[in-house]
């Protein structure tokens, strides 16, 4: 389902709006200002997901391989 994800680039410091579908595109995107990793963490809480980030990862578990 396409929606609107709404993140905050920590490295530009802008936030970004897109039309995202997380089911076909996932929770890891591209700041189109600045190009660096973005991840829309705020669609896992959304959702409801337990965040694993930090728990001796380096990457989260939703980002695909």
């Amino acid at each position: 389902m396409i929606k609107t994800a709404i993140e905050f680039c920590s490295c530009c410091e802008r936030e970004v709006n897109m039309q995202w579908d997380i089911d076909r595109d996932g929770y890891e995107a591209y700041c189109p200002y600045c190009g660096e990793k973005l991840m829309l963490c705020s669609e896992c809480f959304e959702a409801g997901i337990v965040c694993d980030w930090g728990d001796d990862k380096c990457r989260c578990m939703e980002v695909k391989r």
